[in-house]
């Protein structure tokens, strides 16, 4: 059996092996299944639009439930730590972005046990671009904490 997320409310959609459609049970709002799509595709959707409602909590906890599945994703993990720290990109017009960060506080993102394990686990330009981004956050929080 198949999971997916409704993406208006995120509850959860059962579908049995081969159905190409659901409604969901909570809202009512039809989705339709992509051609080879995975619980674990299902899984970084629901995480990814969590983050984008700012439930940071809710997409550490299904981060968290695929990396008990899953361990050696380097994008579980590093996505993690990004809803661990509370950290987004804000659009700022003119397809410009800002880093946000809104646990500046915590411990140092570059020590964190999940970005470690990103950058360990990943090769090539996956890795170059979370060896940037986590140098972007440490940054911030170096500015943060010195206008603290």
């Amino acid at each position: 059996m198949l999971r997916i997320y409704c993406p208006v409310c995120n509850g959860l959609l059962r579908l049995e092996d081969g159905q190409r459609e659901a409604v969901c049970v909570n809202c009512g709002t039809r989705v339709a299944v992509p051609q080879g799509y995975t619980e674990a595709e299902s899984s970084y959707l629901f995480a990814a639009e969590a983050m984008q409602r700012r439930d940071f909590e809710g997409a550490y906890q299904t981060y968290t439930e695929i990396l008990s599945a899953h361990p050696e994703q380097a994008e579980a993990h590093f996505k993690r730590a990004l809803a661990l720290y509370e950290i987004e990109y804000q659009e700022i017009g003119e397809g410009r972005r800002r880093l946000v960060c809104h646990q500046a506080g915590k411990a140092n993102f570059l020590g964190n046990a999940d970005v470690k394990q990103a950058l360990e686990l990943s090769e090539g330009t996956q890795k170059e671009l979370y060896e940037k981004q986590a140098a972007e956050i440490h940054a911030l929080q170096k500015q943060v904490s010195a206008h603290a």
